[in-house]
């Protein structure tokens, strides 16, 4: 990992600025006492990383998902791969051991569009993601979303937000490592910007803190999600509100949090998808006929290319050396999975297997099977289930 990665279309928003020093007019972040950082509403706080960026997040509405800016995932090569969540990180190196990487994310399918016709600030009102993964992110209950959001941050009530600046809004330099900042909190009413966003001068972030929550608080409930840090200059800050829109992303995810099974809504895509096959059949014993096992994949966007392929799979047998698997795609792409290998041992599961480098770059809509064969006698092989996850963009990058 680099130690600064901010995405390109973030460092666009901040290139034009006139760097000065900060006068007593300006809210500007701060680090926090590192003694509160597992404290409300800190906790709820992340870094997020991407190949070629680095953003700030927060864990919102599952605590198996996360919120972040699209401008983090999306870069000059398109959509990228699923963000990896560091959670609540104050150093000045993170600490790998607490890396949890996503399993994908879901976005409004407009925001692409708007960036690439008209530029970033047009897609303000578009610029979330919500990423998910399948383990908590966080000890204990995720932040409330405020979905009068706009309302709150529009009036004259406390707001704060959180996350970590890779870099120094006034000085233009870099900032050491990791550590959690916090703009206010403050008063300052926000005003409308663009499509749905809105603006407030005088309050300045930094790049790298993208993607962190704006929380708004209301008497008696605490602080709740009221808005994503989506861009800014020094003495400005613009934000994506929190409003029922963000029900067709939510409504994309809860069936791949309960199923892992995709869910198409309209006006949002996704980068992963999961086809599970569910129903255990015996393979045929002691034969050189292939057994076929289908699932079909579909849901990705026009023109998608695969960008990474993984096998989960359980196969129980008392003699795993009888078996041979591969993994077929559209157009006859191949992958071999197990080629007789392990003897006498019993069952051959796999979990997340990479299988990446066999299909990368290729449409992945059709069938695609696991193809297996027991060609010895005597010990009967049964298919209990596999899930294909396949991910997809426009820009077939290989997952490293």
């Amino acid at each position: 990992m680099k130690n600064l990665r901010t995405s390109a279309i973030c460092s666009l928003l901040f290139a034009s600025a006139v760097f000065a020093k900060p006068d007593s007019k300006t809210i500007f972040p701060v680090k926090i006492d590192p003694a509160v950082v597992d404290d409300l509403p800190y906790r709820y706080n992340g870094v997020v990383l991407t190949q070629d960026a680095r953003g700030s997040g927060f864990c919102a509405w599952n605590q198996r998902t996360f919120f972040t800016a699209a401008h983090v995932v999306y870069g000059e090569l398109g959509w990228g791969t699923a963000p990896i969540w560091n959670p609540t990180a104050n150093s000045t190196v993170l600490d790998p051991s607490r890396e949890i990487q996503s399993r994908g994310y879901y976005r409004f399918n407009s925001y692409a569009e708007i960036v690439d016709a008209q530029g970033s600030p047009a897609a303000f009102g578009k610029d979330v993601v919500l990423a998910f993964a399948f383990k908590d992110l966080i000890p204990g209950p995720p932040a409330d979303l405020n979905f009068t959001g706009g309302t709150d941050l529009r009036g004259s009530g406390s707001k704060l937000i959180t996350g970590y600046p890779a870099i120094e809004a006034y000085t233009n330099t870099e900032t050491d490592g990791y550590f959690m900042h916090q703009t206010g909190p403050f008063n300052i009413p926000f005003s409308p910007h663009s499509d749905g966003s809105l603006i407030a001068l005088a309050v300045t972030t930094g790049p790298g803190n993208s993607g962190g929550p704006v929380w708004t608080k209301n008497a008696g409930k605490g602080w709740s999600v009221g808005g994503i840090l989506v861009g800014g200059l020094p003495s400005e800050t613009v934000v994506y509100t929190i409003s029922r829109d963000l029900d067709a992303l939510t409504r994309s995810v809860q069936p791949v949090l309960l199923k892992e099974t995709p869910f198409p809504v309209h006006g949002v895509s996704f980068s992963n998808l999961f086809f599970p096959y569910t129903q255990s059949q015996t393979i045929p014993d002691g034969t050189e006929n292939w057994s076929n096992f289908l699932v079909g994949v579909r849901g990705f966007g026009e023109g998608a290319l695969i960008t990474s392929v993984k096998l989960s799979l359980t196969i129980k047998t008392t003699h795993v050396g009888d078996l041979q698997v591969y993994l077929i795609g559209p157009g006859g792409y191949t992958a071999l999975i197990h080629n007789e290998e392990g003897a006498g041992d019993n069952d051959l599961i796999l979990r997340n297997m990479d299988l990446t480098a066999s299909f990368v770059g290729i449409d992945p809509y059709g069938k695609w099977a696991v193809r297996v064969r027991d060609r010895l006698k005597g010990d009967i092989a049964t298919l209990v289930s596999y899930r294909l996850e396949v991910a997809a963009g426009t820009s077939a990058v290989p997952v490293p």
